[in-house]
C-alpha cells in the first residue's frame, strides 16, 4: 500500500473535553487519509469540541493545508481556522480586514481596482467568480490585457459571455493551439479510485482531488506532487456518475444570458412535459422561441426520446452556441426547431444517447444554423475567448479523452485518455479546468497500465485508479 505522509514525529496530543485522548498514532493516520480539505475540516472540528493541543511539527503541517485549502471555505469558516491556528500558536491564516479591502477594491475603478483586489487575495479574502469579471473587466480597462485573460479563466465559459468579454478578448492575438502532455497517468491502490473535481486554489496551484488523496499541479514548475493515501476506496469510481456537479440538477431550472450587444434577454430550460418525456425549450425577450413542444405534439411527431438543455453562451462571432443531449434518434432537435414537419439542421442522431452543439443566430430569429453530435454526453466543456470549444469527456469517437474545435465545429486537436481506445478499457473524464495555457483533466480508469508523461505510478494498483493529465495548449 503507497501513502504519502506530511508527518513522521510520534508524541501525544491531547483534547481537553472530559475523557477524550488521542494518540499521535491515530491522529497520523487520519491524516494520512484525508485530503488538504478533508485534514483541515477535521482539526477544525476537534478544536470546536475543546481546546486542541497539537506539537510544533503537527501544527505546522496542519497549516500548510489549511493554507492550501482556503478556497474551499466560506469567509466566516476562514475565520474559524484563523482561531485554530491562534490555539496552535500558529500566524493567522486571512486578514480579518480582507473582505473589507475587497469592497473598497469593487467600487474602485481601474488601477485602483487591480492593486485592492491583489491585496484582498493576498490576505485570504474569498473572491467570486463575479469578483474575477471585474478584475478582468479592470484590467481590460486600463489596458492589460494579459490579465483580462487569466481572470476571465478562472470563471465559467457562461459566466464569461453574459458579461460580453468574451467577445472583446477575441480582439486578443489567438495563440495556437498545439498541445503537448506534460502529464498522463493513473494514480490508486487496492480498490477503486477516481478524481471528483478540480480546483484553482489561492496560491495558483491546481489541485486534482480523490477521496484520499490530493494531486497538485504547480504551473510554474510543471511538476505534480501527491499527498495523501492513494488507496482510499471511492464506492462511486464504478458507478457512471462521471457527470459534472450540477450537470443534473440545472437542467430544469430556468436560466437567463444577457445580451449587451442587443439588449436582449436568452433563457432556456428542460421542460418535464410528461412523466417519461424531457423537451428543450429557448427563448429571447426579442419574441422568438425554439422548441418547448408539448407531450401531444411531440406523440404526434413520434418524437418522443428525451431531449435536455444544457447551456448557452455567447460567442464572438455574435453567435450564440448551444450544448443539449437527448438519449435517442427521434428527438425534436433532429427537427425544425419552430416546425416538427420540417428538417432541421442537425443531424448524426442514432441508437443511444448523443450529445449535441449548435449555433443560434439571433439576428435570424433565432435560426439554429450548425452542429455536431458526440456519442454519450459532454460533462465538462469550456469556450475560450476566440469561440473554440474544448470538451472533455468524448472524443470524436466512444473513447474518453479531450477535443478541441473551432468556430466552425471542425475538429482542431484532441486525444483519447486512460487508455479508452483499447478495446475493454473503461475510463471516463469527471473533470475539467483550463487555466491559461493549461488545460487539466481527471477521472478513473481500470487500464493495466497507460502510456504516459512524468508518470506517477507505472501501472494500475487494482480495480478502477484515479486518471490525471494536464495538457499544455499554447
Amino acid at each position: 500500500m503507497l501513502k504519502f505522509s506530511l508527518l513522521t514525529a510520534i508524541t501525544i496530543f491531547t483534547i481537553s473535553s472530559p475523557g477524550l485522548k488521542l494518540q499521535a498514532e491515530d491522529f497520523d493516520d487520519m491524516w494520512r487519509r484525508g485530503n488538504f480539505y478533508e485534514r483541515t475540516k477535521a482539526v477544525l472540528k476537534l478544536h470546536q469540541a475543546g481546546e486542541l493541543a497539537l506539537d510544533t511539527p503537527r501544527a505546522n503541517s496542519w497549516r500548510r493545508a489549511a493554507q492550501k485549502t482556503l478556497h474551499y471555505f466560506s469567509w466566516d469558516e476562514r475565520l474559524l481556522l484563523n482561531e485554530v491556528a491562534e490555539a496552535l500558536n500558529q500566524s493567522e491564516l486571512v486578514k480579518p480586514t480582507a473582505m473589507n479591502v475587497r469592497k473598497e477594491a469593487l467600487a474602485a475603478e481601474g488601477e485602483a481596482s487591480i492593486e485592492l483586489l491583489g491585496d484582498a487575495m493576498d490576505a485570504g479574502a474569498a473572491l467570486s467568480e463575479a469578483d474575477y469579471l471585474h478584475w478582468a473587466e479592470a484590467a481590460l480597462a486600463v489596458g492589460d490585457d494579459e490579465d483580462a485573460r487569466d481572470k476571465m479563466l478562472m470563471v465559467p465559459s457562461y459566466r464569461r459571455s453574459s458579461q460580453g468579454l468574451a467577445v472583446r478578448l477575441a480582439t486578443l492575438p489567438e495563440p495556437k493551439v498545439r498541445p503537448k502532455v506534460l502529464l498522463h497517468s493513473l494514480v490508486g491502490g487496492a480498490g477503486d479510485q477516481r478524481i471528483t473535481k478540480i480546483e484553482v486554489m489561492n496560491d495558483g496551484s491546481i489541485a486534482f482531488v480523490g477521496k484520499g488523496f490530493t494531486a497538485t499541479f504547480l504551473p510554474e514548475t510543471e511538476q505534480v506532487h501527491v499527498t495523501g493515501d492513494i488507496s482510499v476506496a471511492d464506492e462511486r469510481a464504478r458507478s457512471g456518475a462521471f457527470l459534472a456537479k450540477g450537470w443534473k440538477k440545472t437542467s430544469k431550472e430556468v436560466q437567463v444570458l444577457e445580451d449587451p450587444n442587443r439588449d436582449q434577454t436568452y433563457r432556456w430550460f428542460t421542460w418535464q412535459v410528461a412523466k417519461l418525456l424531457q423537451q428543450p425549450y429557448v427563448s429571447s425577450s426579442d419574441g422568438w422561441q425554439l422548441w418547448g413542444w408539448s407531450n401531444s405534439e411531440a406523440e404526434k411527431a413520434s418524437l418522443m426520446a428525451d431531449s435536455r438543455i444544457w447551456r448557452i453562451w455567447m460567442r464572438p462571432d455574435g453567435l450564440l452556441g448551444g450544448l443539449g443531449w437527448t438519449d435517442g434518434g427521434n428527438t425534436v432537435f433532429a427537427k425544425d426547431p419552430k416546425n416538427l414537419g420540417k428538417r432541421g439542421v442537425m443531424k448524426g442522431f442514432g441508437k443511444g444517447p448523443r450529445a449535441v452543439i449548435f449555433t443560434i443566430d439571433p439576428d435570424q430569429e433565432g435560426a439554429v444554423t450548425a452542429s455536431r453530435t458526440f456519442h454519450g454526453v459532454v460533462p465538462n466543456h469550456y469556450a475560450d475567448p476566440w469561440g473554440r470549444l474544448i470538451l472533455g469527456g468524448p472524443k470524436f469517437s466512444r473513447a474518453a479523452g479531450y477535443s478541441i474545435i473551432d468556430t466552425s465545429f471542425k475538429p482542431i486537436a484532441g486525444a483519447p485518455l486512460g487508455a479508452s481506445e483499447i478495446r475493454g478499457v473503461s475510463s471516463s473524464i469527471s473533470a475539467m479546468v483550463q487555466v491559461g495555457p493549461y488545460l487539466l483533466l481527471g477521472g478513473s480508469s481500470n487500464a493495466p497500465k497507460i502510456k504516459g508523461k512524468s508518470m506517477i505510478q507505472k501501472k494500475s494498483g487494482g480495480g478502477h485508479d484515479a486518471l490525471i493529465a494536464v495538457v499544455k495548449l499554447w
